[in-house]
Order: structure tokens, then C-alpha cells, then sequence
């Protein structure tokens, strides 16, 4: 196939008209808002939801749509009738939701920030200077991010003090925004790759000085799954495969340090144990009766416990009743979408973010020219944050929606492939 086109992926163009540079002002001002929380604002009393980052979404996404370059608003193109099917299934639940209040304005932070993250990605960051002008931005605000969450733990024991209501979001932000280091420690050089070896050092230290809140576990265990899989995926020198052994050692140290830190053990009547094995059944339960538009968005689930029989022996329905009321979710992202969505919703988005998944597989192993970011660079936040999303909402945050579908944005479409070659594990096994 050929290679790729200049205007694709290697642009340099910087002649951006006024509405262009207002849409990116505006966009990076939403990540910067979205990275540090900052001004949280509450619009609406007594809702969760945050709407004031999803208005601050959606107007990223109209001034993108107005003035970002328009190469990608193709009307054949599927992303555009997937977004529009996943838009109209989300309005469609909240309509018959038993709370349309709460599932609207949820909804609304929800495909804001979903859509805005993707479609920013795809109509803004399109040039060569672009995109290396976004990704020193998140370098900057990782490194900012790791000071805060230093401070935090300085200050009061834990290092999403000053950043997040929870540990699973921010630990999320970090593992998305380091593809930021990935890229320079792939494609870098000197110096600048040295400095992003250093920042996802500090970014993995932020995991293991966690301590005993809960998820943190979680983050300390995907990085050594993600050194697995590179790993798997390429051919290594002997010197850099004693490099990564020597930091799969280190990790596998730091998993050790931390489960001494939370005790040594794990408590199988916990409500982080407890509560996710047992919705495993529930969603299911759920989502049988419910599963064209679902249950609406954050809608409440305790009238499915009457014909309910507890699957995990460890809990009582008493419990699992009082959890219910309280978390209204499956503490797993897509099972979540499940229930509160609906089987197709949930069918379209998974096999839209397995075909992207595909893309960057492919380029990694066809090795195109003139891409900006290494596919790996990509591929290991996406992969590590779809692992995490196994073990909370993440989607339901704007904070992490945003990050995660604007990776998912940079995945090159219209690139051409270098002549491919078998891959190096591939070819062993089958000779």
C-alpha cells in the first residue's frame, strides 16, 4: 500500500483563521479545566452529575464543528453515524428512565464529553505541529498533576486530596495522560526522552505511595500487564529486554510493597469485593428485563431486588440493598452501560472502541511512516484504561470521558501502510 499522505498525519500548516484559534484556546482550556477539576461549580443542587464541565464539553465540540478542519466531518464516515446512534440511544433511555431529571443532565455530561473528547481530537489536532503542541501540553499538565498529588499526600495522606472526590478517576487522568511520555520515550530522543522515563517514573510512584485507598491496587498491577504486552508485541534487543525485565522486576516489587501496605490480605466481605462480584449477576438480572434502552442513567435499581436471589455467598440482600441505594452503578464501566443504557448502546460502543483497538494494532505491526505518535504510544493509556474501566464508572466522569475518547481521536484513520511484515512471534510460531 502506499505510504502516507503529507496532509494526513505530517502537516505542519500553522495559517489556523481566528475561529480556529479560538476553538483550540477553548479546548485546551476544557483539559486544563478537566485535568485539575478547577473550577468545580455545581449548577444544579443535589445533582452529581457535572454539568458545568459538560457545557464546557459541548462548547469545545460546537466551536470544533464550526471551525476545526471539516476533512473529517465525511457523511459516509461510520464514526459520525455512530455518534449520532449512540446520541440517540442515550436521549431515547433517559426519556423512559423513572428519574429523567438525573438521567438527563447525566446523559448530557456523559455524550458531551465523550463526543467532545473524539471529536476535538479529530477536527483540531490534525497537523504534525498540532499534535506535538498537544502533547507537550499534557506533559505539562501530567508533571503539574504529580506536584498536586505530592502535595496531597504531604498535606493529608492522600494524593487525590486536591484534585478528585475519588482515587479511581484521578488514577485514571494519570494513566491516560501518560501517553504524553509514552510518545517521547518511542519516538524521543536524549534528553527528551530521558524526561519521559522520568515522568512515568513519578507517575507510578504516585500509584505505589497510595497507600491502602481503595483502587489504587489496580493502577499498581495494569502497568506491569501493559510491560507484558510490549513485550509480546515487538522484537527487543538484548540490551533493551534486560532494561524491561529489570522494570517488570521493579513493578513486580512495588505490587509486592503495596499489598503489604493494605495488609497483606484480601477481604473477600469487603464492599470493593463484595459489591463488584455480586453485580456481575445483578447487572445481568437487570439488563435481561430492561435491555433495549435499559434502566436510564444513574436511575435507581432497588425494585429489581424483589424477585432477586444473592449469588455471592460472602454478602446478605440487606447489604447489598444498602449498597445499591447509595451507588446506583456495577463498579464496572460496561456493565453499567448495560443496565443503564441498554444492549445496543452498549453492543455499538464496545465494537467501535474493539475496531479502533484493531487500527492501532495495525499500525503498530505495519510500521507506517510519518505518524507523530508511535501506535504504542497510544495503545498501552488506551489499553491500561479499559483494564481500569473493569473496575469502576470511568466513563460516567467528564474528567476521564474527555482524556480517554480524545486518545481514541489521535488513532490515524486515512493512513497508508508500509509494506507488511510478519510479525517477529507470529512468524516463530507458525515456522
Amino acid at each position: 500500500m502506499n505510504a502516507a499522505t503529507p496532509s494526513t498525519e505530517a502537516g505542519n500548516s500553522n495559517n489556523f483563521s481566528f475561529g480556529q484559534k479560538i476553538a483550540w484556546i477553548v479546548f485546551l482550556a476544557t483539559s486544563l479545566h478537566l485535568a485539575f477539576l478547577t473550577p468545580s461549580i455545581n449548577l444544579i443542587p443535589g445533582e452529581r452529575a457535572k454539568v458545568f464541565s459538560g457545557i464546557l464539553c459541548a462548547l469545545s465540540l460546537i466551536l470544533a464543528l464550526f471551525f476545526g478542519n471539516r476533512d473529517s466531518l465525511n457523511r459516509k464516515s461510520p464514526e459520525i453515524w455512530i455518534s449520532l446512534a449512540l446520541l440517540l440511544l442515550a436521549l431515547l433511555s433517559t426519556c423512559q428512565s423513572s428519574t429523567p431529571g438525573s438521567s438527563a443532565a447525566r446523559a448530557f455530561v456523559i455524550m458531551s464529553s465523550g463526543l467532545g473528547g473524539f471529536w476535538c481530537a479529530r477536527l483540531l489536532i490534525k497537523t504534525h505541529a498540532r499534535k506535538l503542541n498537544f502533547q507537550w501540553f499534557c506533559l505539562l499538565v501530567l508533571a503539574a498533576l504529580l506536584i498536586v498529588a505530592a502535595l496531597g499526600k504531604a498535606l493529608s495522606g492522600n494524593v487525590y486530596q486536591f484534585l478528585d472526590y475519588n482515587w479511581h478517576p484521578f488514577g485514571s487522568r494519570i494513566m491516560l495522560l501518560s501517553f504524553a511520555p509514552l510518545a517521547l520515550c518511542f519516538t524521543g530522543s536524549g534528553w527528551k526522552r530521558s524526561f519521559g522515563f522520568v515522568l512515568l517514573s513519578l507517575s507510578y510512584a504516585v500509584f505505589v505511595i497510595s497507600g491502602s485507598h481503595a483502587g489504587a491496587g489496580a493502577n499498581v498491577v495494569i502497568p506491569a500487564a501493559l510491560c507484558l504486552l510490549v513485550l509480546c508485541l515487538r522484537k527487543w534487543r538484548p540490551k533493551q529486554l534486560a532494561i524491561l525485565l529489570v522494570l517488570m522486576l521493579i513493578m513486580s516489587v512495588a505490587i509486592a510493597a503495596h499489598y503489604k501496605i493494605i495488609g497483606g490480605k484480601i477481604d473477600r466481605y469487603h464492599q470493593s469485593i463484595a459489591y463488584r462480584t455480586e453485580s456481575i449477576f445483578f447487572s445481568w438480572h437487570i439488563a435481561k428485563q430492561k435491555w433495549l434502552l435499559g434502566n436510564g442513567l444513574w436511575a435507581p435499581r432497588e425494585k429489581y431486588l424483589e424477585n432477586y436471589s444473592i449469588k455471592y455467598p460472602y454478602i446478605t440482600k440487606a447489604r447489598f440493598t444498602k449498597w445499591i441505594k447509595k451507588l446506583r452503578t456495577s463498579e464496572n464501566n460496561f456493565l453499567t452501560f448495560m443496565v443503564d443504557l441498554g444492549f445496543p448502546f452498549v453492543i455499538i460502543y464496545s465494537v467501535s472502541l474493539i475496531i479502533l483497538l484493531r487500527k492501532l494494532l495495525l499500525l503498530h505491526f505495519r510500521h507506517p511512516p510519518n505518524l507523530t505518535f508511535h501506535p504504542m504510544a497510544l495503545l498501552l493509556p488506551f489499553s491500561g484504561a479499559l483494564l481500569h474501566l473493569m473496575a469502576y464508572e470511568g466513563l460516567y466522569q467528564p474528567q476521564v470521558t474527555w482524556y480517554f475518547h480524545i486518545l481514541l481521536g489521535l488513532i490515524p484513520t486515512s493512513v497508508g501502510f508500509a509494506k507488511a511484515e510478519p510479525h517477529y512471534y507470529i512468524r516463530t510460531a507458525l515456522t
